[in-house]
């Protein structure tokens, strides 16, 4: 179904409705004015309403009833031409509409939305049913080079410790956690890049594997201010607890702020691992620096709190099932976790996804807005 878009002329507020109505009469949903599709806002201000009818003679008059109500009354939902999905409404092809209800918050180049759970889990499942393989390879390349470059030299480590001495195998750890640090960030880079392109059906998603290393310096730069402000807070609770444990007769209170403390720890792994999951997606799709990338990782959450804290528990039942199975079936769980943050990111940022199951794929308005 064709659209035709206008402003209210009444408030100019920017509406859409079919084209086949242009010349009918339509009712703004924001002022409730009633205006004729295709007029202007002077024709509207210009045009002097008519006379009404005369009141045939008679006792009492025909009363307003539900059957007579005015048949642009009732509200139009969204169309599947514009979002891929009418919900199964009954829709009123002859009533105008916004064109986009849903406010939008712009942080540079993201435009944060809000949208329910449902909406991004049910694709997600499409998406991994009919492009698995791209996200499943790619976890057993990851696999097989974290293997060959960290999991090979510490075992040969360990082995060698008795021959080569405590200090030197100490030495040798040492020089291989900067290597541990880059070929992680590099690979989680390479995997979410990956995943975003499954999700957006792009074509050779495996060839995203191997990212650009400025975006990796990105992400590096991000952990390392994550990092700095967990070790803050813990330095804090440790000097706390050292605090106490100076004053004599204080042992068992020591022992009730040690478990405290990681009862803490616990609670602030979750509530950084529920606030900030977007930012690794908007790092890694190259839309902002370090530290910006943060910023809107926790807007695109604090503005979907619910979504958000509901796709991070499916995403930890579905590590916990992978490692249920002895940690054989993370090999399907991890890039269908992946896959469902990817997901989450588009669609609360806006962008576009291809759906197989969608009659047509979701695209963001081409007017959006202005922006909140």
């Amino acid at each position: 179904m064709s659209l035709h878009r206008q402003p209210c002329p009444a408030c100019g507020r920017e509406l859409e409705l079919p084209a086949d109505a242009i010349g009918r009469l339509a009712k703004c949903p924001a002022c409730n004015a009633t205006f004729r599709t295709g007029e202007t806002a002077g024709d509207h201000n210009d045009t002097t309403p008519a006379a009404a009818p005369p009141v045939p003679p008679g006792p009492n008059p025909p009363l307003a009833s539900d059957d007579n109500e005015h048949p642009f009354q009732a509200p139009i939902s969204k169309s599947s031409e514009t979002t891929g999905y009418s919900g199964g409404k009954t829709v009123n092809p002859y009533q105008a509409t916004s064109f986009a209800e849903a406010p939008v918050t712009r942080m540079g180049e993201i435009e944060i939305v809000q949208r329910p759970i449902e909406d991004i889990v049910s694709p997600t499942l499409a998406i991994f049913t009919a492009r698995w393989s791209p996200l499943i390879l790619a976890t057993l390349i990851i696999l097989g080079v974290l293997l060959a470059l960290i999991g090979i030299p510490f075992l040969l480590i360990s082995v060698a410790v008795n021959a080569i001495g405590d200090a030197m195998a100490g030495l040798a750890i040492l020089l291989l956690l900067p290597v541990l640090i880059l070929v992680s960030c590099y690979t989680t880079v390479g995997f979410t890049r990956v995943s975003l392109a499954v999700a957006r059906n792009e074509p050779s998603p495996l060839s995203l594997l191997l990212p650009p290393m400025n975006l990796v310096l990105r992400f590096i730069g991000g952990m390392l201010v994550l990092l700095l402000g967990l070790g803050l807070v813990s330095l804090l609770g440790g000097a706390v607890i050292v605090g106490v444990a100076l004053i004599d007769g204080a042992e068992p209170l020591v022992a009730i702020l040690m478990i405290l403390a990681s009862i803490a720890g616990f609670a602030l792994t979750l509530v950084a691992q529920w606030l900030l999951w977007p930012w690794i997606f908007v790092v890694s799709d190259g839309k902002a620096s370090a530290l910006e990338s943060l910023r809107i990782g926790c807007k695109i959450t604090l503005s979907n709190k619910l979504t958000s804290a509901l796709v991070v528990i499916i995403a930890t039942v579905l590590s916990m099932a992978g490692s249920a199975a002895c940690y054989v079936g993370q090999l399907v769980t991890t890039p269908l976790t992946m896959l469902l943050f990817a997901v989450g990111y588009l669609l609360l940022t806006r962008q576009a996804i291809d759906n197989p199951k969608a009659t047509t794929p979701y695209l963001p308005p081409t007017n959006p807005p202005p922006a909140h």
